[in-house]
C-alpha cells in the first residue's frame, strides 16, 4: 500500500469529518441535547473528526481491494448501526438521547462518508485539512460555550399600567398611566400574604466535562412553591424538592430518587420581615434584603438574600438572591468521577408572588 496514498485518504477523512461536525453542530442549535455537559456541539465535533479520521483510513486501507466501495458501504454501515446502538442504550437512562444521537449519527455518517472518497482525489487536501480542522472546532466551540450560558436570571415583572380618563379639550381621551399609587403608610397592607402562583425557584451551579474549558451552567428550577407572609412574626416559604426539573431527565431523576430521597422539601424561615423600603408601597422596586434560614434534611443554612420588592395593590413581588456551598447542606456535589465536575457553589434566586390572605 501506498503510504502517501494512505495519508491522502485519512486527510481526506479528517477534512470530511470537519465538515461533518458543522454539520452536527448546527444540529444543536435544532434539537435540544438531552445533557448538555457531556453532548454539546464541542464533544460532537471531536467525535465527527475522529470518525471522518477512520473513515478516512478505511477507504485507503480498501485501495488495492476490487470490491473497494461496495467493502466502504459496509464499513459505514456498520459504523451507522454501531452508533444507533449506542443511542438506544443512551436512551434507557437519558431520556431524548436517541432522536439526538440519531439524528447526529446522520449527519456525521452522511457528510464523513460521503466525501472521503470525494476528497481523496483531491491533492490540496492535505494543506487544507488544518484550516478546516480548525474552524470546525472553533464553531463547536463557540456553539457549545453559547448553549451552556443559560443568560439572564429572574426578574421582577414589568408593571401593567392601568388606563384612566385624562380630560382634554376635545372631550376626555384614554391614556396609560404608570403604576397605581396604593398609598404611602405600611398600614395600607394585609398583616398576612401567601405565597401564589407564579413563584419559582432557581439553583445554578457550573459544571463541566473533564478538563474540558467549556463551563456549562446547569439550571434547575422549582415552581412548587408555599407558604406564608407575615409582616409580624416568623414567616416561611416551602419548596417541594421532588418536583424539580431542568434540561436533563437524567438529573431530574437523580435529584428525586438520590440527593433529595429522605429530603422532599426545603424551607426559608425569617424570623422577620424588615420595615417595607421607602417607596415600596407606591409601585416602585425597590432594593432591599433579607436574612434567614433555609432547611433541608435536617440541616440548616444562613442566607443572606439581596434583591429588589413591588407591591402593584393586589400582589407583593420579592426577588432574592444568595448562594451556599454543598458542604454548608452536607450535600455531595452530583460529580460523575473523571467525567463530569461541578463547582462547589450554588447560586440560588427566588421569584415570590404573595397575595393577602
Amino acid at each position: 500500500m501506498n503510504a502517501m496514498l494512505l495519508f491522502q485518504s485519512v486527510a481526506a477523512g479528517a477534512v470530511a469529518g470537519a465538515l461533518a461536525a458543522l454539520a452536527a453542530s448546527f444540529v444543536t442549535l435544532i434539537l435540544p441535547s438531552p445533557y448538555q455537559v457531556v453532548l454539546n456541539a464541542f464533544t460532537i465535533s471531536i467525535a465527527a473528526i475522529g470518525i471522518g479520521v477512520v473513515t478516512g483510513a478505511i477507504w485507503g486501507a480498501l485501495a488495492t481491494s476490487a470490491k473497494r466501495l461496495t467493502l466502504y458501504r459496509v464499513a459505514m454501515g456498520a459504523g451507522f448501526g454501531a452508533a444507533l446502538v449506542i443511542a438506544a442504550l443512551t436512551e434507557t437512562f437519558l431520556d431524548g438521547a436517541f432522536v439526538f444521537m440519531a439524528a447526529e449519527a446522520v449527519a456525521v455518517f452522511g457528510v464523513a462518508g460521503g466525501l472521503t472518497p470525494l476528497l481523496a482525489r483531491q491533492r490540496l487536501v492535505v494543506w487544507m485539512s488544518p484550516v478546516v480542522l480548525l474552524g470546525a472546532l472553533g464553531t463547536g466551540t463557540l456553539l457549545a460555550s453559547a448553549a451552556g450560558s443559560n443568560g439572564p436570571g429572574l426578574s421582577l415583572p414589568t408593571p401593567v399600567p392601568t388606563v384612566v380618563a385624562t380630560p382634554t379639550a376635545a372631550g376626555g381621551v384614554l391614556r396609560p398611566s404608570p403604576t397605581p399609587t396604593t398609598g404611602d403608610a405600611e398600614g395600607d397592607l394585609a398583616d398576612t400574604w401567601t405565597v401564589a402562583a407564579g413563584s419559582i425557584a432557581t439553583f445554578t451551579v457550573k459544571e463541566k466535562l473533564a478538563r474540558l474549558p467549556l463551563p456549562n451552567e446547569a439550571v434547575v428550577r422549582g415552581t412548587a412553591l408555599s407558604g406564608t407572609l407575615n409582616r409580624v412574626g416568623p414567616s416561611a416559604v416551602v419548596l417541594d424538592l421532588h418536583q424539580l426539573t431542568s434540561d436533563s431527565s437524567q438529573r431530574d431523576r437523580y435529584m428525586r430518587n438520590t440527593m433529595f430521597r429522605n429530603a422532599p422539601t426545603a424551607t426559608f424561615t425569617l424570623d422577620q420581615i424588615p420595615a417595607m423600603p421607602e417607596g415600596f408601597l407606591t409601585g416602585l422596586a425597590a432594593p432591599g434584603a433579607v436574612t434567614g434560614t433555609l432547611s433541608i434534611g435536617g440541616r440548616e443554612v444562613r442566607l443572606n438574600l439581596t434583591g429588589e420588592a413591588r407591591y402593584d395593590g393586589e400582589k407583593i413581588y420579592l426577588l432574592g438572591r444568595a448562594s451556599f456551598t454543598w458542604d454548608e447542606l452536607a450535600l455531595r456535589p452530583p460529580n460523575i468521577s473523571g467525567i463530569v465536575q461541578v463547582e462547589d457553589t450554588v447560586a440560588v434566586e427566588v421569584l415570590v408572588v404573595a397575595t393577602a390572605a
